[in-house]
C-alpha cells in the first residue's frame, strides 16, 4: 500500500515556481534554474537535443541560451533520472520549448 501511495504522489507531483532565467544552459535541453523553491538543472518538457559535442547539439545549446532570459514560470510535473522536467512559460504565454521547436 505504501508503494502505491508513493507512486501516486510521484505521478501527480506538480510544482509551479517563478525563476530567474539568465541564459545559463548546460546543453540544448537542460537549463539551470534559480529560485527560492528550487535551484538546479531542469530539463525542458518534450525537447530532446543531441550532446553539445555534436555540431547540431552546439546549435541547440546556442539557440536555448539565446531564448532563455527574463523571469519564467516553471511548471515541473515529472522527473527523468532525478532531474525535474518542466515547461518554461512567461506571463505573456510564451513557451520556451515551443519557441525552440519553431526556430
Amino acid at each position: 500500500m505504501r508503494r502505491l501511495l508513493l507512486l501516486i504522489v510521484a505521478i501527480t507531483w506538480t510544482q509551479s515556481i517563478y525563476a530567474s532565467a539568465e541564459g545559463d544552459c548546460l546543453d540544448g535541453n537542460t537549463c539551470l534554474v534559480t529560485s527560492d523553491a528550487y535551484s538546479g538543472p531542469v530539463r525542458l518538457f518534450c525537447v530532446d537535443a543531441p550532446p553539445v559535442s555534436n555540431a547540431i547539439g552546439k546549435q541547440a545549446w546556442a539557440a536555448l541560451n539565446r531564448e532563455y532570459h527574463g523571469t519564467v514560470r516553471i511548471l515541473m510535473d515529472s522527473k527523468d533520472n532525478g532531474l525535474p522536467i518542466a515547461e518554461f512559460i512567461r506571463d505573456d504565454g510564451w513557451n520556451l520549448g515551443l519557441q525552440l521547436i519553431r526556430s
